[in-house]
């Protein structure tokens, strides 16, 4: 005999990494990426759709996924020239070199106000 399960819920969808970013980015409250150690694919994706980000001195970020063919697909392609420019970006996305905060503050032209991590906090 047939068991009839038609009266079950279907299973819920996780939601995308594309939506969670979103999520992030429409977050009614400011939200802060704290970078210490390494922000790499996802991570940095991650990172990118905060209102904020601050990195440890330490830290690096980049979008290695290039080396294995892969865009960012998480709306990576469109954040990060929003940050830092076209130019740059593209030097990130398409080299899917890791870089420091150094870099990104300097060759980069990232936004000066990236604030420094210490073990007290940030300065």
């Amino acid at each position: 005999r047939d068991v009839d399960i038609s009266w079950r819920p279907a299973p819920q969808v996780p939601p995308s990494f594309g939506d969670v970013m979103q999520a992030f980015e429409d977050a009614p409250i400011p939200v802060t990426a704290a970078i210490h150690g390494t922000a790499l694919g996802g991570g940095f994706e991650l990172a990118m759709s905060c209102h904020a980000r601050v990195m440890a001195s330490c830290a690096r970020v980049g979008l290695p996924e290039v080396h294995l063919g892969i865009l960012p697909g998480a709306g990576g392609t469109q954040r990060l020239p929003r940050l830092i420019g076209a130019d740059a970006a593209l030097e990130l996305m398409v080299t899917g070199w890791a870089v420091t905060k150094r870099r990104a503050a300097s060759s980069l032209r990232a936004p000066e106000h990236l604030s420094e991590i210490s073990r007290s906090g940030l300065t």
